[in-house]
Formats: structure tokens, sequence, C-alpha cells
């Protein structure tokens, strides 16, 4: 009996060391061995449910998922209540885009453990990306509660809620963008204090942009209210708009961002600053505070006089102006587009003139699309769709639809006034509909969702009737 115990001691201690050499092995990203060591130690003791679960977070590492998920399922068997191991499980489906397994797994988890926060973290985001909008609320609520330090992840929150319509808490987080790495690169840093929202009555701010093209037009609505507000408002926004935004903005003194922009930081004579993307906390603070009016940039006059000439030789029919991917193309990004073949029952539309606003090298895709359905997209070599926004405001003020994806034709499209169709890839609401069916931002905007996500086919087919409709009726100015 003694010979026994001393075996079991000696395979014992004989695990334990090899368990610990693949620690330190794991540690040291030499994942073959730290596997061999612990396959080593579980000969030993077979039913050690910790040492199936370092074996099979190695092996999930080097993507032997099978093997993997044997081990993870011999520590549930060992015992069923070991969140981590539902966790893993959950991972494994998710890598193989089982969202809905993946969830499952993941809401088992967090029965055992509900404050297990690489758990809650999972929850959230793939709750999010399956549109289960209030579910993922309240695991990033949870989240962000045991972990109020991962700003991050209140600023995912934030946009969350926004999605929602909370407003007030969506707005407060919207600050906390600054603590993402690609967000931090657009802060600017004055050596002035930044507007918190208080009294701004005989104050000179300055506000600085941020963020794409688009997002500087759209955060540009809540400037006439700053304006009117505050003592001298200075604007700071990328070259290509200063032309634009000094016209809509008279009051304002427009700059090009360059000039607050180190090593050559201009000195100016301010009392305040702030980003744009602030001032929607302070001035629209409810779905109820966005402002009716049809437009707020204004096209040049004489610009648009020259557009509505020039469109003036196209043949008759309603003038439809069309964008189908983003300027800032990643393998990522992509798969949010649809490629120009894909608008056939929209470019098939009888009635109907299209007119190029896709603002980078697409001459391939316009005569592609034009062999494919017979259909002529005008386009004008002169014209520089992405730095002169000058002559595209003019030319999208003569148009009677603009038809886009998300990006930077859309938001000047609206902020001009001129009817647009926002085609969006997912059923998922962007977050900048606010909780609404629209984009408050721009009433002349309709929003249009896929059914299913990147059915792009789906999508325009649906489009196609409306679109028929209008150009039979020889609309124009189609309203949102």
């Amino acid at each position: 009996m003694k010979g026994l115990v001393a075996v079991g001691r000696a395979k014992t201690t004989r695990a334990i060391a090899r368990f610990e050499a693949g620690s330190r092995l794991h540690a040291a990203g030499d994942l073959p061995a730290a596997i061999a060591q612990y396959e080593f130690a579980l000969f030993d003791l077979p039913d050690f449910a910790p040492g199936h679960m370092v074996l099979g977070l190695a092996l999930a590492a080097l993507d032997r998922r099978h093997e993997a998920e044997v081990s993870f399922r011999r520590v549930l068997e060992l015992d069923p209540t070991t969140a981590d191991a539902h966790l893993a499980l959950g991972k494994l489906r998710l890598a193989e885009g089982n969202l809905t397994a993946a969830l499952d797994a993941y809401r088992t988890a967090l029965r055992h453990d509900p404050n297990n926060v690489p758990a809650l973290c999972e929850w959230w985001l793939v709750a999010d990306k399956l549109g289960l909008v209030a579910e993922g609320l309240a695991a990033g609520r949870r989240y962000v509660a045991l972990r109020p330090q991962h700003l991050e992840a209140r600023w995912d929150l934030a946009l969350l809620e926004l999605a929602v319509g909370d407003l007030t808490p969506g707005w407060e987080g919207y600050a906390a963008r600054w603590s993402h790495p690609y967000y931090a690169t657009w802060r600017y840093h004055l050596p002035v204090p930044e507007w918190a929202g208080e009294n701004p009555t005989g104050q000179r701010i300055l506000v600085w942009r941020e963020q794409g093209v688009g997002d500087e037009i759209m955060f540009a609505s809540c400037l006439p209210d700053l304006i009117a507000a505050a003592g001298q408002v200075t604007v700071a926004c990328t070259n290509r708009l200063v032309p634009l935004f000094a016209r809509s903005f008279p009051q304002a003194d427009v700059i090009d961002a360059m000039r607050i922009t180190p090593p050559n930081v201009e000195p100016f004579d301010i009392d305040l600053h702030c980003a744009a993307g602030a001032l929607p906390r302070h001035f629209r603070p409810t779905i109820e505070s966005f402002p009716t009016r049809p437009a707020y940039l204004i096209a040049d006059a004489a610009r648009v006089r020259t557009w509505h000439d020039r469109l003036a030789t196209l043949p008759p029919g309603l003038r439809v102006g069309i964008s189908w991917r983003s300027g800032m193309m990643t393998a990522e990004r992509a798969r949010g587009y649809a490629t120009l073949d894909k608008w056939g029952p929209l470019l098939r539309t009888p009635g109907t003139v299209f007119v190029n606003l896709q603002y980078d090298d697409c001459a391939l895709a316009l005569a592609t699309a034009e062999d494919q359905f017979g259909v002529h997209v005008h386009a004008w070599p002169d014209l520089d769709l992405r730095n002169d926004f000058e002559s595209t405001a003019a030319l999208i003020s003569n148009l009677d639809l603009v038809i886009t994806i998300g990006n930077a034709v859309g938001e000047l499209s609206g902020a001009l006034g001129v009817p647009v169709w926002r085609l969006s890839p997912s059923p998922v609401p962007e977050w900048t509909m606010l909780g609404t069916d629209r984009r408050p931002w721009f009433p002349s905007m309709r929003v249009c969702q896929a059914t299913q996500t990147h059915d792009w086919e789906g999508l325009v087919t649906r489009l196609a009737p409306d679109l028929y409709q209008l150009a039979a009726a020889g609309a124009t100015r189609v309203a949102a």
C-alpha cells in the first residue's frame, strides 16, 4: 500500500513539474513545446481540469481548433461550471463565424460566473453584431462598471447608447474616444482650456476638426448653434472645406486646420477650444433639439449655374448621383461595400440619368458597368471630386437624388439639402441614427438598410421599384 502511495506522489510531483515547465514555455511563446509538456503531465494526471484548460488554450492559439475543443469539453466533463471553458468554446464558435453559438456559450459562462470580465466583453460585442441591442447594452454597462478604467470600452458603450437614443450618457461617454489610439491622433492640444459646456457668451472659442471629412461635415451642423451663443468662433477644418464652410458660416472665422497642427502652431487670440465632436453633447441633448432646416451648407452660386448648364446637355431624366465605396479602403472595410456590378437593378432603371460622384480612380468600374448594363454613368475628367469640394457641392446641388453608401458624398449631399438614399449593408442601425429610423443630422436623407448583413443584391433590388416610380413620374427633388 505504501508503495502505491509513493508511486502516486511521484506521478503528481512529476506532473506538476511538467505543468510548470509548460507554463514557462507557454509564456515564452514556444507553444509546441508547451503543449508537449502539458500532454505529458496529463498522462500522469488525466482528471486535472486546469491542465486540460491550459492545453486547450495553447492548442487554440495555434489554430488547432478541433483538438482545443476536445480539451475544453474534457474540462466541462470534469467540472461543468468552469466559466472559462465555456468562454473558450464560444471563441472557437466565433472563429468559425457562428455568432449565435458563440453568444450561447458566453451566456452559459456568465451564468456560472456573472462577473467574468472577458466573457462579458465577448457577450457584449457579439450581441451587438447580432443586432441584440438591449442585450449588448446590458452587457456593456456591466463590463464598464467592472472595468471603469477601460476607457476604450466606455467609448464603445457610448456608441451603443447613442445607437439606442440614450443621448445623455452616450454623449458623455463619447469623450472617451480620445483613449482610442486611432482617435487620439486627431486631438489638438492648444494653450487654452477646453470648453466644457459653460455659458459661451462673450467667449472666443476655436472649434477644431476631427476624424474624416464626412464627420467634419456632420458635426458642422452644430456650428450655427455655437456661433449664435458665443462671442466669436473660429473653425479649423480640413483645407478642402475652408471655402464651403466660410460661405456657409459667415459669422465665423474659418481657417485651415494645418495652422494649429504641430510643429507650426500659429498663435490665436482665443479663450477656449473644443473638438467638433463635442458640440452635440451641448447642442443636441435630445432628438427634438435637432433642427428641421433642409440644409446648412451653401454651394457657390456661380459654380451652381455652371453645373446647371453642363447638366443641361445630358439626356432628359431623373438626375441621380452615385457613389459606392469609401475613400479609405482596407480589406476589412471592403467587405462593407458593394462593387458597382451589384448595382444592376438600380442602374437599369429607365428614365434615369446617372452621374458619377465616386471620388477615387473608378474609370474601370464605370466602363465595366456600362458594358454589363448598357448604362452610361456620366463623369467629367476635369472635376476633382476628392479635393474640389466647391465644384462637387455645386454639381450635387443640381441633382435630383444621390444614392450612396456611408461616405463623405452622402454627408455633403445631406448638408446641402439634396435628397439622399444612404445604403447600409447591415440591418443593425448605425449609431448616428440615434435610435431613430433616419439620421437626424440630415432631414433630406433616407437610410436604406439591408435586411441581412452584406445582402447588397437584396437591398438594391428592393429599392429599384422606388427609383422606377420616381423616374416614371418625372419627379425632381425626391422626398427623403
